[in-house]
């Protein structure tokens, strides 16, 4: 990488800085900042190709000196009293430094694993804080090519139950290259089974409460839906349709109740130890 310089040297300047200093390098100055040759050659890949050297080494610089510009213009126009950040940098050093303790703490501490049993006992006591936003259902839906040769066994197979009549579906769909979703006990938005299938939904309510098994052509290809089940919006969600989000609430829990213990219990150490001490009351 390092022979690149050679043909971006028109970007370097070198400065001589008291009489028996050795000779510093430049890439770059803006106002009184300068760029070193070496800082700018540590940003760039030893492996990088000479074009990508060049294209990183504009890249880099033009990034430095657009932000030393910014920063002279700030230093210039905000008072001495703006300028102060003391405080500001050392309450977001302790805030970091609290942070990665808190969250060694619980990465080796926290209880991850969920039982069933609490998951159904949270939703229990719960469930009127799990209202739906939107219409949910259980279906069973494949998209097939108009034409097939074997439309009616293939119409036969996604209207039937029986598990043998499942294996044939998915056979059918492999043949055909159909899109097929058979996973009726997962709980889908309808709004998000719509991209799927292409269907114009005027009364949300109505549609669900009247159709079953629905078919209809489109573009050359033939679609077909089995609604299974369905919730109305504003209703209480089902339980699984709700088990991800009550397992991250609960982990959530788990992690404030942890906090809360290690906090209260390093400080009783230390008043025990007396590492800590009212001086004024």
């Amino acid at each position: 990488m390092r022979f690149v310089f050679v043909a971006i040297s028109i970007l370097f300047i070198s400065s001589c800085a008291k009489q028996g200093e050795p000779q510093v390098q430049l890439a770059a100055r803006a106002f009184d900042k300068k760029l070193s040759l070496e800082e700018l050659m540590r940003a760039i890949p030893n492996d990088a190709s000479e074009e990508d050297s060049i294209r990183l080494a504009e890249t880099f610089i033009n990034n430095w000196m657009r932000e030393q510009v910014v920063l002279t213009y700030a230093e210039r126009n905000l008072t001495e009293e703006q300028k102060i950040f003391e405080k500001q940098i050392e309450d977001y050093r302790k805030s970091l430094l609290i942070y990665a303790y808190e969250n060694q703490l619980i990465n080796q501490k926290l209880d991850t694993l969920i039982s069933d049993e609490e998951i159904e006992s949270y939703y229990n006591a719960n469930a009127d804080n799990f209202q739906l936003r939107d219409y949910i259902v259980r279906v069973k839906f494949a998209v097939v090519d108009a034409g097939i040769p074997k439309m009616k066994k293939f119409r036969k197979a996604f209207l039937a139950d029986e598990p043998s009549s499942l294996s044939e579906l998915d056979e059918l769909c492999q043949e055909y290259k159909a899109a097929c979703f058979s996973e009726d006990s997962i709980w889908l938005y309808f709004n998000d089974l719509l991209k799927d299938i292409p269907m114009e939904v005027y009364d949300t309510e109505s549609f669900l409460k009247k159709n079953k098994n629905i078919e209809f052509e489109g573009e050359n290809r033939v679609y077909f839906l089995t609604i299974k089940d369905y919730k109305l919006k504003d209703n209480v969600s089902p339980l699984s349709f709700e088990r991800d989000n009550i397992k991250s609430i609960i982990l959530n829990i788990r992690k404030v109740e942890l906090l809360t213990k290690m906090r209260n219990d390093i400080f009783n150490d230390a008043i025990q130890k007396k590492d800590v001490e009212i001086m004024v009351l």
